[in-house]
């Protein structure tokens, strides 16, 4: 059983000018979730967003769903998230997470995303590049060099 939701028609309109290109949309519980025709997933959190272990868990098995199994690059836009639970820091270092992307561009905005983009990047220190970014443009030009040929 799928622990996401699929929806086409019902895009929230603040996201439907950032969801053009995509392939199709998984809402989890956090976040929209969607592969985009240039080969970079996207991850746009919702408003007051608290990741713990479950939600990451699920919007795992959905972008492994969307690429497939493919390893791609990640755009996450982490504007929006207040706290990160210390299970899911483990978590996202893990061998499952950790195999599924080729790099990940976060874009970040108040002072808890800030304070959370700063420690995956600087305490967690994943295997692949990591960078923070205050513009969505910039973040999705660097990622384009991580897409897989």
């Amino acid at each position: 059983m799928q622990k996401f939701l699929f929806f086409r028609l019902l895009i929230p309109v603040c996201l439907t000018q950032r969801m053009k290109n995509k392939s199709e949309v998984i809402e989890t519980t956090n976040c929209y979730i969607y592969l985009g025709e240039d080969e970079i997933m996207r991850l746009i959190t919702k408003p007051n967003t608290h990741s713990v272990l479950e939600t990451s868990m699920e919007e795992v098995e959905a972008m492994k769903y969307l690429t497939k199994g493919r390893r791609v690059p990640l755009f996450s836009d982490i504007r929006n998230m207040l706290s990160v639970s210390p299970e899911t820091r483990t978590y996202t270092n893990s061998e499952e997470v950790v195999g599924s992307f080729t790099a990940v561009g976060m874009l970040v905005g108040n002072v808890f995303s800030r304070v959370i983009g700063s420690f995956i990047v600087g305490i967690n220190r994943p295997s692949y590049p990591v960078r923070l970014f205050t513009d969505e443009d910039k973040a999705l030009e660097w990622l384009k060099r991580y897409r897989n040929p």
